[in-house]
């Protein structure tokens, strides 16, 4: 049975159980050359339990948003590859019945670039500040990860459905303050 939300978009698809999308998604880290654990660390924000960094995700002004923690750790990688998944808080089918184009995923950084920390967008090494924010055509534009560094490298990552007020935001501000 498949549950939907105010939109009538579908929330879960109960005929597929969670087991079966992780066995999935363990095929794709193989087909990558990785495993799950050797890529990165993903901490869901909750408003009640995270309203700081809550309230970082939900003042870009999208719609139905998803805020995580996403930590590199050093020794950990992603190999090179495209982001085809519409996943979000309620799982794969968060935002499968909404036009791709629509989909925003934007990265927070959460502390400076150290040497041997990558990110790699097409043949562009990335290098940043913290509270540099990122916004690239993540499902269509191959990138990869590393971490060879000796710290974390720490991001925030926010998946919404795309608004004016996150448009007219965006192209307003290129770095937001992370307080200490």
């Amino acid at each position: 049975s498949k549950d939907t939300d105010k939109h009538g978009r579908i929330i879960a698809d109960k005929s597929q159980s969670s087991d079966k999308l992780r066995e999935a998604q363990d095929k794709m880290y193989e087909r990558y050359g990785t495993t799950r654990n050797n890529t990165f660390d993903i901490n869901q924000i909750r408003e009640a339990k995270h309203p700081v960094l809550w309230k970082m995700g939900n003042d870009w002004g999208l719609e139905d948003i998803y805020v995580k923690i996403h930590n590199q750790r050093p020794g950990q990688i992603f190999t090179y590859h495209l982001d085809k998944s519409s996943s979000g808080y309620r799982g794969a089918q968060t935002y499968a019945d909404v036009d791709p184009e629509k989909i925003v995923r934007l990265f927070i950084f959460l502390d400076d670039w150290r040497p041997g920390q990558h990110i790699c967008l097409g043949q562009t090494q990335l290098y940043w500040k913290r509270g540099d924010v990122l916004w690239f055509d993540w499902q269509n534009a191959a990138h990869g990860t590393a971490n060879c560094s000796h710290y974390d490298r720490p991001m925030l990552l926010i998946t919404g459905i795309k608004t004016q007020k996150f448009l007219e935001k965006f192209y307003k501000f290129t770095k937001v303050e992370i307080q200490a």
